[in-house]
């Protein structure tokens, strides 16, 4: 026999459903177990329309550079004073454009880079070169 409830196999014999405790009388117990329906109910598919991409607005601080900027971007550099001031406009100025503002920290990065070796090795250089004239005599 099957439960009418929960279409378990109950033993012969049962007053209970072993599964759900169902009491069973001659009318609910069923030789052939029923589907259960689903409880739940699927939603509609809904169908969506497929448009075309949406262009976003044109925005100057994302743009990509173009091949005279970032020719001219190391040349304006190379100017001594003017370059080092002109690399920490670009780095930290709300206006500029993304590309640029990255390329300006990166090079600001690689100046602190530069300028440390640039001491450890005068540093390092300067003591050789010292035990080099004492130990040839030179005053």
């Amino acid at each position: 026999m099957f439960c009418s409830k929960c279409a378990a196999k109950i033993p012969d014999g049962s007053i209970f459903c072993p599964e759900c405790g169902q009491k069973l009388t001659a009318d609910n117990a069923q030789q052939v177990p029923v589907r259960q329906q689903p409880l739940y109910t699927q939603p509609p598919v809904q169908q969506t329309r497929v448009s075309a991409p949406v262009q976003p607005a044109y925005d100057p601080q994302s743009a990509p550079l173009s091949t005279g900027n970032f020719f001219w971007m190391p040349v304006l550099i190379g100017i001594p004073v003017i370059g080092f001031i002109v690399l920490l406009v670009w780095a930290f100025s709300k206006d500029t454009n993304l590309n640029r503002k990255h390329y300006a920290r990166a090079a600001l990065i690689w100046l602190l880079i530069s300028l440390i070796l640039v001491v450890i090795v005068t540093v390092a250089g300067g003591g050789f070169l010292r035990s080099l004239q004492d130990a040839i005599g030179v005053s």
